[in-house]
């Protein structure tokens, strides 16, 4: 039961950090308006992903190490 949940999870975690695996090559280029409104919503978006390392942080499930790394990345 233990290991096929741990298959399960680790297949999860390998197709979903391999986005372009599945998909085809024919990608559609896209013209992004990049207006105030996007830029605000682009920081909200920043501003939660920073308080969520910040929750895990202080709740020990990351290293202070981690923590600096991802925050780096993020900003």
């Amino acid at each position: 039961m233990i290991k096929n949940i741990i298959l399960i999870t680790s297949l999860l975690f390998l197709f979903s950090c391999n986005n372009g695996m599945l998909s085809s090559n024919n990608k559609v280029e896209v013209d992004t308006v990049h207006s105030e409104e996007y830029e605000y919503i682009q920081l909200q978006v920043k501003m939660h992903k920073a308080y969520t390392l910040l929750k895990a942080f202080n709740s020990g499930a990351i290293s202070q190490e981690e923590y600096d790394q991802l925050k780096k990345e993020l900003i």
